[in-house]
C-alpha cells in the first residue's frame, strides 16, 4: 500500500513537473513570439483569454480585450468574423487575414465538451507581415520589369522607326535628292537618334536606381551653383521654343545629398517641363526656387505651359499607370523621367508630387528632402 502511495506521488510529480514545463513553453512563446494566442466564447462571441508579443502591434495589452465582443476588434477583414462562427459551429478554420493593415496567419480550433458542443474557441495568431510584404515587393518588382519592357518597345519602336526609314530613303535616292534635302533627312535621323539615346540614358539610370547595388553616395555640395549647371544646358532647348529659364536659388545654398541623383532629378523635372510648355507665340517661364519648409528643403518648378487632366495627375510616378501623350512639339513621352525623379528623390527619404495643374495656369511640380540630411 506504502509502495503505491509513493508511486501515485512520484507521478502526481512528474506530471506536476511537465506541467510546469509547458507553462514555461507557452509562457516564453507568448513573451517573445511575434504572435497572439486567445480564447472566444462560442455562446457570447466575446474574449476569454488573449496573450502574445504580437498584441503590441495592435496596440493592444495582454488580456485587454477580454470580456470585449470580437466584433469590436475584426479590423477591416469580415472573414475573421465568418471563421469564427463557422468554427463555433464545430468547423477549424485556418487562413491568412490582415488587422487594420497587419497580416496575420490565423488558425481557429474549437474545443469539445463531453456532450460534443463547442465550448470554446481556440485561436493562435501569426505575425506574417514580413513575408507578405515581401511578396508584395516581388509583384511589384514583376510589374516593374513588364512595364520597364513595355517602356522600351513603345518609346524605342517610333525613333528607331524614323531612323531606319529615312536611312532606307537616302539609300534608295541618294542621287536624285538635292544637298539641302539630304541635309533635311540626316538632321531628322539626328534627332532621332539623339532621342533615343537620350532615353536610353535614362532607362539605364532608372534601373540603376532599381538595383539594389546602386550607389547612394550623399555628400555636401552648393545646390544654387549644380542647378544652374543643369538648367545652362537646357537653355538652348528652351530658347527654341520661346522659354525663359529662370532660378531664384538662393546663392550659397548648401544641401547634403547624393549629388548625382539630385542633378538628374532636376535636369529631368526642367527639361521635362519645356517639353510641355512653349510653342506658342507668347513666351513662357519655368521657374526654379527652394526654401526651408517644416523641416524640410522644399523644390519647386513652375512651368506656365499645357495643364493636367486630374486622371493624369493621379497616375504620375506610378509604374502601373503610365500614360502616353505628346509634348506641345507632338513628340511622344512616356513619363519615364518622372518614375526615375521619384526613385531619387525618395532614396532621400523625400516626397515628389504635382502641387497645382489648373487650366491655363500651369504646372507646379514640387520635391523635397528632410532637412535632418542637411549639413
Amino acid at each position: 500500500m506504502l509502495h503505491y502511495y509513493i508511486f501515485e506521488k512520484e507521478e502526481k510529480i512528474k506530471k506536476d513537473l511537465e506541467c510546469k514545463k509547458n507553462n514555461q513553453k507557452f509562457e516564453t512563446l507568448t513573451k517573445h513570439g511575434n504572435a497572439v494566442f486567445f480564447m472566444i466564447n462560442p455562446l457570447s462571441m466575446k474574449f476569454t483569454f488573449s496573450k502574445g508579443k504580437g498584441l503590441k502591434k495592435l496596440g493592444l495589452k495582454q488580456d485587454e480585450v477580454v470580456g470585449k465582443p470580437v466584433a469590436d476588434y475584426h479590423g477591416n477583414n469580415e472573414s475573421i468574423m465568418k471563421w469564427i462562427r463557422q468554427a463555433a459551429k464545430g468547423k477549424e478554420r485556418h487562413g491568412i487575414i490582415d488587422v487594420w493593415d497587419i497580416y496575420f496567419d490565423v488558425n481557429f480550433t474549437p474545443v469539445f465538451d463531453e456532450n460534443g458542443s463547442v465550448r470554446e474557441i481556440v485561436g493562435m495568431a501569426f505575425d506574417t507581415s514580413k513575408h507578405k510584404n515581401l511578396e508584395k515587393k516581388l509583384k511589384e518588382a514583376n510589374l516593374t520589369k513588364d512595364k520597364f519592357f513595355s517602356i522600351i518597345a513603345h518609346d524605342l519602336k517610333w525613333p528607331f522607326g524614323v531612323i531606319l526609314g529615312f536611312l532606307e530613303l537616302l539609300q534608295n535616292d541618294l542621287k536624285e535628292l538635292s544637298i539641302d534635302e539630304i541635309k533635311e533627312r540626316i538632321n531628322l535621323i539626328d534627332m532621332s537618334a539623339t532621342r533615343s539615346y537620350n532615353l536610353l540614358i535614362r532607362l539605364l539610370e532608372w534601373a540603376r536606381a532599381q538595383s539594389s547595388v546602386a550607389v547612394f553616395n550623399p555628400e555636401v555640395f552648393d545646390f544654387h551653383k549644380e542647378s544652374m549647371e543643369q538648367i545652362n544646358l537646357l537653355q538652348e532647348m528652351a530658347k527654341s521654343k520661346n522659354i525663359v529659364l529662370e532660378s531664384t536659388i538662393p546663392d550659397s545654398t548648401i544641401i547634403y545629398a547624393d549629388k548625382r541623383m539630385i542633378n538628374s532629378v532636376v535636369r529631368n523635372l526642367v527639361s521635362n517641363d519645356i517639353k510641355f510648355t512653349g510653342n506658342q507665340k507668347i513666351t513662357d517661364k519655368i521657374s526654379i526656387w527652394c526654401t526651408l519648409w517644416s523641416d524640410n528643403i522644399l523644390f519647386s518648378i513652375i512651368d506656365t505651359g499645357i495643364w493636367m487632366e486630374p486622371e493624369q495627375k493621379t497616375a504620375l510616378f506610378k509604374i502601373d499607370k503610365i500614360f502616353s501623350t505628346k509634348w506641345t512639339a507632338d513628340e511622344a513621352w512616356s513619363g519615364l523621367w518622372l518614375l526615375l525623379c521619384k526613385e531619387f528623390v525618395e532614396r532621400h527619404d523625400g516626397k515628389i508630387r504635382v502641387e497645382q495643374s489648373e487650366p491655363w495656369q500651369g504646372t507646379t511640380i514640387q520635391f523635397s528632402i528632410p532637412t535632418r540630411n542637411y549639413q
